[in-house]
């Protein structure tokens, strides 16, 4: 999906629209990275040997925190913040592991288009693939692709 909107945009020469995605891609990655790391927070409590009704308040203590942190984000954004909506709601374990999911494979996908030349084409050959992988070894290869990524991350892919 980033790369396609990205390439619509370089092609279409709006420069004003492509700065704003790029200004929103960065939002939300930085709204992604302030989940996973308060799912980490609040796996490492459900590590701890509390009872529970020390467990549920230490939980709201970090979903609170988790809400200021965010407030804290996007007061640095100016307008357009985004993900004030989401952060209306309640805040639940469902929530944090819905958008873990979604996000999971964001950057093994992304490596995989690189690696592909960034030709669509290929790119849904090897994802079709990867897809008929038995569950180990496709998350295995997810994980590499994932790594490599994270190594890679200032080389510049079509």
């Amino acid at each position: 999906e980033q790369a396609g909107v990205r390439r619509w945009l370089e092609r279409r020469g709006d420069q004003a629209a492509l700065r704003a995605w790029r200004r929103d891609e960065q939002r939300h990655r930085d709204f992604v990275a302030l989940l996973l790391a308060a799912r980490e927070r609040l796996k490492a409590l459900y590590a701890e040997p509390l009872a529970v009704d020390e467990l549920r308040v230490a939980k709201k203590r970090e979903m609170a925190e988790l809400k200021q942190r965010y407030r804290r984000l996007a007061d640095g954004w100016g307008e357009g913040r985004g993900f004030d909506e989401w952060f209306g709601r309640p805040l639940n374990n469902a929530r944090l592991a819905l958008v873990g999911t979604y996000e999971q494979w964001r950057t093994a996908f992304g490596e995989l288009l690189c690696r592909e030349g960034g030709d669509f084409a290929a790119f849904h050959r090897a994802a079709e693939e990867l897809s008929r992988l038995p569950p180990e070894q496709r998350d295995r290869r997810l994980r590499a692709l994932s790594a490599a990524a994270d190594q890679g991350r200032r080389r510049s892919c079509p």
